[in-house]
């Protein structure tokens, strides 16, 4: 067959040509010769270098010879493996030592979601590796007593790969100054070292990692002692990652030395407890960083050091931003104190040009009021031409313990501090700016009630380049920080506690592609409606949502349905949205009350002129859809989601070209019909949905190669590793800038 299709290899037959061959093999009713064909389908599906190997696959394997046949293997991950059954371990080891010639090429071997590794098959695997470069390994099956015989055979066995070992994770292992010292003393050429829990590492044991001094990127959790028991670490100059998770224990409170590394790019310093931004202070920061992660609430003032130590900043994760907030009140006087003051300063005459007192009057007046101006001096050179040098000038002299310089004695002094530009999205701001920001991670998003003093600002005044925003919390109308975020593309809200109310605060973001909703325990469909706001979104991601049931993505692909409470939603988020100013009266209130009484009665609300024209308008495009460009969708540990709601799809008919299912446990064979609905699709992945087994996807392929939609690709659990959220994506920034690379 492979001559005639003029192949020379499994890999370029089309595959429903090798989904024939295995269904015709003999003996296909054994479920050990069956698995071993399914197998070796998937290898050819996928046309990969590397094998996930599941469980259920290791009895296959030693009745065939399908190994011996794989001679270019690269890495082997054995993903979700468990040790209930006593079998399993002598599978594990007959399947690695009755096949050393496989796995003395592979290069690399990872344990994804597998807990523990038995010590017998740890020692049997680590002798099989002879050219491994990246291992990960689990910690010890069963009690395991570190620096026991066991514990002390098992690291050996590690340090004996230091030939070309370059890439260790001990994610999950209790490391020791002992084991220390074994593995300093044998992987040389280690570049990525990882430490698991350094709870027990006293001085001497990171003294001993010292000595790997080829060492780019180093990540330790449970760190107990100070800064002066991470003092050995400073001779590791080539440090262009490090994480480090520190223990209750951990006494000092502000990033140590290790943060001042020179070649230092991406730096993550997590206390137990977050700390207040008066911790953080000048020079504790390198200037290389560009992704920076702190267990801290951030004040202004600590915004400014950043801008000032960090220039290249591109990556920020705190628990919380605090930006200074005012009155209305006064700050509406304050404002027009100061146009006054710029009206009766403002020279007159015909010859002056620029902007008179009537422009004055046009300015905002919801801005705090101006900071005192500060010209530093430079040594008697001319004063600084940019908000940034002039801040590293003042950070220079408080360095030297002089006082900060004096405003030039002949020089009028501006209306603005050279120290503070001016926002580009926010009008009346003067603050810090970190303009190399692209991606932001915060703990909690806060925004208080209207009748509370406001911010001077939103976030998007201080990260005007903001394109990835992620939080875990967001209080009362926290959503509104993100007001004329211009440029956010990706948008994660890992949220348990956010309600319908919180998320009706949500802006309009025209630019965002990316939204993933993950572990929002209370959000209903009543929420759904806002979700006009973000009509360029292309990927969806729901994740653990209890309230995610078939009237939820019904309503989610049903244009008709969503748009009887659209209208309101949005107009809540449009009064929520005006700068400076309140949000509608109870327009929270009003956008969840009247979405909940869309999807209970279908009455049509009357939101406000303009949104209701847009939201027809969407309701057009995409064939009805609430995100008329959707391409990518998304379904993840939704326990509450059945067959109908998989099968409402069809409404998204336009433009949907990706459908991946995960995790769903009520859905049924039934529910993949709605492909034959959906005439754009190009991918459905099936994964871990126990009602769906391989052969219903199978004859699913099958039926659209003889109704002529080969264009489809169907794969059930792919053994392809991919980032299953946008936040697996933020986490794996700071990775491929250190080198390491991400998984696509």
């Amino acid at each position: 067959m492979a001559h005639t299709h003029r192949s020379r290899s499994l890999q370029e037959l089309p595959r429903d040509l090798i989904a024939q061959v295995v269904t015709a093999l003999p003996y296909s009713a054994l479920p050990s010769f069956r698995a071993t064909c399914s197998v070796a389908r998937d290898l050819v599906d996928s046309a990969s270098n590397g094998w996930v190997m599941k469980v259920e696959e290791c009895e296959a394997l030693q009745t065939s010879r399908l190994l011996y046949r794989l001679t270019s293997l690269a890495y082997f991950y054995f993903e979700g493996w468990t040790w209930d059954d006593a079998e399993r371990e002598a599978n594990f080891l007959a399947v690695v030592l009755t096949h050393l010639s496989v796995f003395g090429k592979v290069q690399e071997v990872r344990f994804p979601a597998t807990a523990t590794l038995p010590f017998r098959c740890c020692r049997g695997l680590l002798a099989a590796l002879t050219s491994v470069t990246a291992l990960g390994l689990p910690p010890l099956h069963g009690v395991v007593i570190p620096d026991s015989a066991q514990y002390t055979a098992a690291v050996g066995s590690v340090a004996a790969l230091g030939a070309t070992l370059t890439d260790l994770s001990l994610d999950g292992w209790r490391l020791t100054d002992a084991a220390a010292r074994t593995l300093s003393s044998g992987l040389s050429k280690l570049q990525r070292l990882n430490l698991g829990n350094t709870e027990a590492v006293t001085h001497a044991g990171y003294a001993a990692i010292a000595r790997l001094t080829g060492l780019v990127s180093l990540t330790a959790s449970g760190v107990h002692g100070s800064n002066a028991t991470l003092q050995p670490l400073t001779a590791l100059l080539g440090l262009t990652t490090l994480r480090v998770e520190l223990a209750t224990a951990f006494w000092d409170r502000d990033p140590g030395p290790l943060a001042r590394q020179p070649l230092l790019r991406a730096l993550g310093w997590w206390h137990s407890e977050p700390q207040p931004s008066a911790e953080l202070r000048a020079g504790q920061l390198g200037g290389s960083l560009r992704h920076l992660s702190l267990c801290m609430h951030l004040d202004q003032r600590a915004l400014e050091l950043l801008a000032g130590s960090c220039p290249l900043l591109e990556m920020l994760q705190v628990q919380a931003i605090t930006l200074r907030t005012i009155d209305p009140a006064e700050a509406a006087a304050a404002a027009a104190a100061a146009v006054a003051t710029a009206a009766a300063r403002a020279p007159t005459g015909p010859d002056v040009a620029g902007p008179g007192p009537a422009a004055a009057a046009a300015a905002p007046v919801a801005a705090g009021p101006q900071r005192p101006a500060r010209q530093p001096s430079l040594g008697g050179a001319s004063p600084p031409t940019s908000p940034a040098a002039a801040l590293a000038a003042l950070l220079r002299s408080a360095s030297r313990g002089s006082s900060p310089p004096r405003p030039a004695p002949l020089q009028p002094q501006p209306a603005v501090s050279p120290l503070s530009t001016p926002g580009a999205t926010w009008p009346g701001y003067h603050g810090p700016v970190l303009s190399s920001v692209r991606t932001l991670i915060l703990g909690e998003l806060d925004m208080p009630p209207a009748t509370e003093p406001q911010p001077v600002a939103r976030l998007t005044s201080v990260f005007p380049g903001l394109e990835n925003f992620m939080t875990f919390m967001v209080l009362r109308r926290g959503l509104m920080q993100l007001e004329k975020a211009d440029k956010l593309k990706r948008l994660v809200l890992n949220c348990q506690h956010i309600e319908d109310e919180a998320m009706a605060f949500l802006p309009s973001l025209p630019s965002l592609t990316g939204l993933q909703l993950d572990g929002c325990q209370h959000l209903t469909a009543a929420s759904l409606p806002v979700l006009r706001c973000t009509p360029g979104v292309t990927t969806l991601m729901l994740i653990d949502l209890p309230c995610a049931d078939d009237a939820f993505l019904s309503r989610l692909c049903d244009g008709g349905a969503a748009a009887a409470g659209g209208g309101a939603g949005a107009g809540g988020v449009a009064g929520a949205g005006t700068p400076g100013g309140s949000p509608h009266p109870g327009g929270a209130s009003v956008a969840v009350e009247s979405a909940a009484s869309g999807a209970a009665g279908g009455a049509d609300v009357a939101g406000t002129p303009d949104v209701a024209g847009a939201s027809a308008g969407l309701g057009a495009v995409g064939g009805g859809g609430l995100l008329p460009a959707l391409k990518g969708l998304v379904l993840s540990k939704l326990d509450n989601l059945g067959d109908e709601g998989v099968q409402a799809l069809a409404g998204l008919s336009a433009t949907l070209e990706q459908v991946e299912l995960r995790a769903l446990t009520r859905i049924t064979p039934a529910c993949l019909d709605v492909v034959g609905r959906l005439p754009h699709l190009s991918l459905l992945c099936v994964c871990e949905c126990s009602g769906i087994e391989r052969a219903h996807t199978r004859a699913l392929a099958e039926g659209l190669r003889v109704a002529g939609r080969d264009d489809i690709s169907v794969e059930y659990e792919s053994v392809m590793v991919a980032a299953p959220t946008l936040a697996d994506e933020f986490s794996e920034l700071a990775a491929e800038e250190a080198g390491a690379g991400g998984k696509i």
